[in-house]
């Protein structure tokens, strides 16, 4: 089976690195003369976090244990509860659709789930703009 990724043998093919490391003593000699961690960044195109993680180690470190402490690649949210959610808003959606041509059919249900049928001439005034209606009216 061919591969799907070729392995990336310098830093230069690696698309993930924002700066080689052949220019992080550049960076190091720069941030100290300008002591502008956004400024450096912007002259070499890339964010202040990672000037600082360059000049300062423990920043990185900090930085690192962080992530690792919020635990950010978990789930944002309550599956069963959002599952909840999903169905209540298919059940409205679903209602609201059958209401709709039932309107347009003339016919209601009631809180039993009894057809009753509507006079739709008296409902023409409120849909009188919906064309579908005035089609079914004049059949």
């Amino acid at each position: 089976m061919p591969q799907r990724f070729k392995k990336c043998d310098s830093q230069k093919e690696d698309g993930r690195v924002k700066l080689p490391k052949e220019k992080y003593p550049e960076v190091i000699e720069m941030y100290e003369r300008v002591r502008s961690s956004r400024k450096v960044g912007k002259y070499y195109g890339v964010d202040k976090t990672i000037i600082l993680m360059i000049v300062n180690p423990e920043y990185k470190a900090r930085h690192i244990e962080y992530g690792k402490s919020i635990q950010h690649w978990k789930q944002y949210y309550n599956k069963d509860k959002h599952r909840e959610y999903q169905a209540r808003y298919k059940t409205k959606k679903r209602l609201l659709k059958r209401n709709a041509t039932n309107i347009i059919r003339g016919v209601k249900r009631n809180e039993k789930g009894d057809i009753i049928r509507i006079d739709l001439k008296r409902l023409l005034p409120i849909y009188k703009e919906r064309e579908d209606i005035k089609n079914f009216l004049n059949r």
